[in-house]
């Protein structure tokens, strides 16, 4: 229904008029003949003019080290978070294990803020910009020349430092998850989680800063993600803009356009790139080799040496090239479903972030969607730990429980509140809606080797093992006496009981997850041999 409505509306803004075709094409970049060849003046201006200032992008007004200084705050009220949490007794098990590698995380963030502040600090980088003003322009010194190499020297080291504090904030999210699964471990879990969250929307509106500072110093916007020497080379000067600071703010419209107002996409060939969401790394990967490097970047490591515990459910088999198809795919995708909604609310959702990714193809979902499946697996695990009692060895159970049977509970939660699909805009103006299965079957093998493998555990334990089943059984007995007093109740205030061809089986299999709970139907199944299920 839905794939249909969309070609219609895709259809409906194919036809571009006259002048936005001129607009597309003055936003095009213009390749250089050589290495030396520098963009043209006129073409220049053109692509500066329509500039939009995003939020982010205007929330840095007020001065590049003040925004910044955003994460000294979020560590701060970390730190303080974490202090006030020793008190809890029935954190301080906990705590005792994870905390100081949460406060080296917080360290290392405190150090590279205190090492590239220093670096980004106006008057350091104005030192720098005027050693190496002579390298790029010729003649007595310029104060707009200037200004421009600072911007320049500016985009390089902010690029760089989002990057890798960046990275830093989405470890500690990772490692921060064995708190959610203890016992009374949920609301500090979110209070950690919230000063997190803070931190990563500042790492957003930075990597719209960087974005927003590449095309003032004359980026082509297909090639941000440059090495130093290659934006030395491709970055272009104009005479026409005025280079402070505070001056760079009034280039762009703060009026974004109506989204109704664009009336087609430049179908553009998609490449694949390992690039962040919202900012290029600083090494550019070659296309062809960009997934298959991400793909053999992770790594599993199995932790059991019997034969029981080297196979499903303690491992997940990969199809590489499927895996690979689904990095492609996501990277060409803008939108996925997180939470069930009405399908005439998805529409128009769909519709809009459609239009805002053809505007800017960078602006696609393969990480944000990572970050959802952990998320997800997160919750789960917590979700099934709690409702077996099992919160004492909540690691080992999670080991045992085995990230095969997290998938099945994860695809099978999906597929029955219509969650987790996304939507991929493909050429001839088609939207495919796709599941990315082998993509979180690699998200779910990543948080068990973040958050079970790299524990000390009795891994090749029998009676540990044995231990759990036992608890999963005692469950499941109970479950099931409960479940039959609920049918037998059903069935004497049934009127369709009287009926000779009345099927109390039936019925009673139309009720098991309600009653039961899908999530631990499957984990019945896997810890029990016989089971009503099976």
């Amino acid at each position: 229904m839905i794939d249909k409505d969309l070609d219609s509306i895709l259809s409906n803004i194919d036809k571009e008029s006259e002048k936005e075709k001129a607009r597309s094409q003055a936003m095009e970049r213009i390749a250089p003949l050589d290495d030396d060849t520098l963009l043209e003046e006129s073409s220049f201006s053109k692509r500066i003019l329509p500039l939009h200032l995003s939020s982010g992008a205007k929330s840095f007004r007020e001065g590049l080290l003040e925004k910044l200084n955003g994460h000294i705050d979020c560590c701060k009220a970390f730190r303080a978070t974490n202090v006030n949490a020793e008190d809890d007794a029935n954190l301080e098990h906990i705590l005792s294990q994870y905390k100081y590698t949460f406060i080296r995380s917080i360290e290392n963030i405190e150090k590279l803020c205190n090492d590239y502040f220093t670096v980004l600090d106006r008057h350091n980088i104005e030192k720098k910009a005027r050693k190496e003003y002579s390298s790029f322009f010729e003649g007595y010194e310029d104060a707009n020349k200037l200004n421009y190499v600072i911007l320049r020297e500016t985009f390089i080291e902010l690029r760089e430092f989002n990057s890798l504090i960046r990275k830093e904030w989405r470890d500690l999210a990772k490692s921060i998850g064995v708190i959610n699964l203890a016992s009374g471990g949920k609301e500090l879990f979110l209070s950690l989680n919230s000063c997190i969250e803070k931190a990563l929307m500042l790492c957003n509106e930075t990597a719209e800063f960087v974005m927003f500072l590449a095309k003032i110093i004359g980026l082509p916007e297909d090639r941000q993600d440059l090495l130093k020497s290659e934006v030395y080379k491709l970055s272009s000067y104009s005479d026409e803009t005025n280079y402070e600071y505070d001056a760079i703010f009034n280039i762009a419209s703060s009026k974004p356009e109506d989204l109704n107002e664009i009336k087609a996409p430049v179908i553009e060939s998609p490449g694949i790139s390992e690039t962040e969401k919202d900012l290029p790394p600083e090494k550019p990967e070659d296309e062809s080799s960009a997934f298959s490097k991400r793909e053999m970047s992770m790594s599993y490591t199995v932790r059991g040496t019997r034969p029981w515990n080297t196979r499903e459910p303690y491992v997940i088999r990969l199809n590489a090239n499927r895996l690979q198809k689904d990095h492609e795919d996501l990277a060409e995708s803008f939108y996925f479903i997180q939470r069930p909604v009405d399908e005439k609310f998805l529409e128009g959702d769909v519709r809009r972030s459609m239009l805002v990714y053809l505007r800017n193809r960078s602006l696609n979902i393969l990480d944000a969607y990572g970050e959802f499946i952990l998320k997800t697996v997160f919750m789960k695990v917590q979700e099934i730990v709690s409702f077996f009692g099992a919160e004492d060895v909540l690691t080992l159970f999670a080991y045992h429980l085995g990230p095969h049977t997290v998938y099945q509970v994860i695809a099978d939660a999906f597929a029955s509140d219509g969650i987790g699909y996304c939507y991929k805009y493909a050429s001839g103006n088609r939207i495919l809606r796709h599941f990315p299965s082998e993509f979180v079957k690699g998200k779910v093998l990543e948080w068990f080797e973040h958050n079970v493998n790299a524990f000390d555990l009795p891994f090749d334990g029998i009676q540990e093992y044995e231990n759990i089943r036992k608890m999963v059984s005692k469950k499941y007995f109970a479950s099931v006496d409960e479940s039959y007093n609920k049918l037998d109740k059903l069935i004497v205030q049934s009127k369709d009981a009287r009926d000779p061809k009345f099927d109390k089986q039936a019925l009673f299999k139309s009720k098991w997850k309600e009653w039961f709970g899908a999530s631990n139907i499957i984990v019945y199944n896997r810890f029990l041999e016989k089971t009503i299920f099976k």
